[in-house]
């Protein structure tokens, strides 16, 4: 696919707008499907101001402790992304959390079979880990939450 257009689009948004957060989805999720390409730019768009503030202020906290390396953020995928690429690229830290745990407890335990289960009550997340690698599934109990909110 040829991103020329939307790469003009996004320059032209951005001089008009220079206030404003652009989210193009060939770098935010360059997928050929569209349904699944808008609504992650649009997730990206939305969640970029906040995390944009954010970042900056854990980069900042983290030097006002003395901390000498540069601050990472933890990734949906369990790897780990520069706090500026969480800036530019926030969708790719929505499910941050349960992913860290998950690696956490990969680190920790290093069974050859294990089954763990970070989170809260409201939805269900899950790795099996094997010595070959990490299987991690993600499954969202609607019901569950449905019944605690009642």
């Amino acid at each position: 696919m040829d991103p020329t257009h939307e790469e003009l689009a996004a320059q032209r948004a951005g001089a008009r707008w220079p206030d404003r957060y652009v989210s193009a989805s060939h770098e935010v999720a360059p997928e050929f499907r569209e349904y699944e390409r808008l609504s992650t730019t649009i997730l990206n768009a939305y969640l970029g101001p906040l995390v944009a503030r954010y970042a900056s202020r854990f980069r900042e906290g983290t030097r006002a402790l003395g901390i000498p390396c540069e601050p990472y953020v933890t990734q949906s995928n369990g790897g780990i992304i520069s706090v500026d690429g969480a800036a530019q690229s926030p969708a790719r830290t929505l499910l941050s959390g349960p992913s860290a745990g998950v690696m956490g407890a990969a680190a920790i335990l290093a069974y050859e079979h294990s089954l763990v289960r970070p989170g809260d009550l409201s939805r269900l997340d899950a790795a099996f880990f094997t010595m070959n690698g990490i299987m991690s599934v993600s499954v969202f109990l609607f019901a569950l939450v449905d019944r605690l909110a009642g």
